[in-house]
């Protein structure tokens, strides 16, 4: 029983230790950069017509990389979803050149809700169902 505590503490340690710690971000990525993605066997790589913002994307593990709204026309559809295991994007990404093809990275610490529902408070009969 002792060995197999300790073989529980030895994997619960390990898997920690490997484990990189992901980040998610939305960015907004304007139409001027003109990018592909690939997934192969090292991950997602990008391709784009900007040479520095491809070495620090794939220098980035990209986990996830695709757009939160590709059924919308406009600035909707430049939203993207990223995950990755570079915990300081914004601040690699906030080059004034970089700005000119990607002018928003927003790092989420959590679940993003898109509205806040607060039901009917009975007693005052005030409705906050958009807030």
């Amino acid at each position: 029983m002792k060995y197999l505590k300790i073989l529980v503490i030895i994997l619960f340690v390990n898997n920690n230790l490997m484990a990189q710690k992901e980040t998610t971000y939305y960015m907004r990525i304007t139409s001027d950069l003109v990018y592909t993605i690939q997934n192969d066997s090292n991950g997602l790589t990008i391709a784009s017509n900007v040479s520095v913002i491809d070495e620090i994307l794939n220098n980035s593990n990209l986990k996830e990389f695709e757009r939160v709204f590709p059924e919308f026309e406009g600035s909707a559809n430049e939203i993207h979803y990223v995950v990755c295991a570079n915990d300081n994007l914004v601040e690699e990404l906030s080059t004034e050149e970089i700005k000119l093809y990607i002018p928003l990275v927003e790092k989420l610490d959590g679940p993003v809700l898109v509205s806040r529902y607060t039901p009917i408070n009975i007693t005052s009969q005030k409705s906050t169902f958009w807030q």
